[in-house]
This record gives structure tokens, C-alpha cells and sequence, in this order.
């Protein structure tokens, strides 16, 4: 009984440190996937969209469109964006997290929607990532909902 005590206890000291040891680099992590989103945001605002997504998207893609039937893979993904002059998309990303693995992770933000420079949407999304076999962060899974237009009151 004594022993197996003693056991349980070991197993729950060395347990505890080990989630402990791992929050610096979960945090480390974190850091790298937030300036990943960033950098992700950025390519978008300086070239467009699809350079973009075509940059930071993982090969296994998903996309979950505000309307439409799921986009499975990167090359469905890519193409949905197509070639529409003055289309740009700006977001800011919030927050990240990162599993104790390190092999997944998720940001959020805020997003915009352009067209020849005037906001028609905006909203939030969420972006699940998957660290790829380079050590690079690649977007799984990109999902956002769109904020309710604003009706202007003809009063």
C-alpha cells in the first residue's frame, strides 16, 4: 500500500513538472504562430489574397466558406479566390495557442473584406495550423463569420 502510494505521488510530482517545463515553450510557440498569422496578414495587405493563401496554406487544406460547400484541399481553396480586381482582404490577428506537442495550433482575429479600397464585410475568424515537417506554420483549417450588415434607417 505504502509503495503504491509513494508511486502515485512520484508519477503526480513528476506529472505537474512536466506541465510546468512545457508552458515556456508552449508560450515560445505561441509567439511563433501569432508572428506567423502577421506575416500571413501582411503578405495579404502588401501583394493580395491568393499569393498569400497560397503561401501559408497547408496541402491537406480546409476552407469553410460564409456560404458555399467546404473547399477540401489547397488547390479548391486557391482557386475560389480567383481574379477579381480591387478584392483585398486585411485581417489582425488576437490571440494563439498552442498544443503541448507543439504540432497544432490556433489564432483569431479580426477581418475586413475590400473592394477598390471601401470595406463591404468584415468579421472574425479562426485559423487552425499545423506545424510542417520544415518546422514552418501552415493554416489547416480557415473558417470566419461575417459581422450582420448595418441597415441605414431611412427616418
Amino acid at each position: 500500500m505504502m509503495q503504491a502510494l509513494s508511486i502515485g505521488v512520484f508519477l503526480l510530482i513528476s506529472f505537474n513538472g512536466t506541465l510546468q517545463a512545457g508552458e515556456p515553450r508552449q508560450s515560445q510557440w505561441a509567439m511563433e504562430l501569432l508572428q506567423a498569422d502577421r506575416e500571413f496578414a501582411s503578405l495579404s495587405e502588401s501583394t493580395d489574397p491568393k499569393t498569400a493563401f497560397s503561401a501559408y496554406l497547408a496541402p491537406n487544406a480546409l476552407m469553410l466558406p460564409r456560404s458555399g460547400e467546404p473547399l477540401n484541399g489547397f488547390d479548391a481553396s486557391i482557386a475560389s479566390f480567383g481574379e477579381e480586381p480591387g478584392f483585398s482582404l486585411h485581417w489582425q490577428p488576437q490571440l494563439a495557442e498552442v498544443a503541448i506537442s507543439g504540432e497544432m495550433g490556433w489564432t483569431w482575429g479580426t477581418y475586413q473584406v475590400l473592394v477598390d479600397g471601401t470595406q463591404m464585410s468584415n468579421g472574425k475568424y479562426v485559423n487552425i495550423w499545423t506545424r510542417q515537417a520544415d518546422g514552418r506554420w501552415k493554416v489547416r483549417m480557415d473558417m470566419g463569420n461575417q459581422e450582420p450588415t448595418q441597415e441605414v434607417s431611412s427616418d
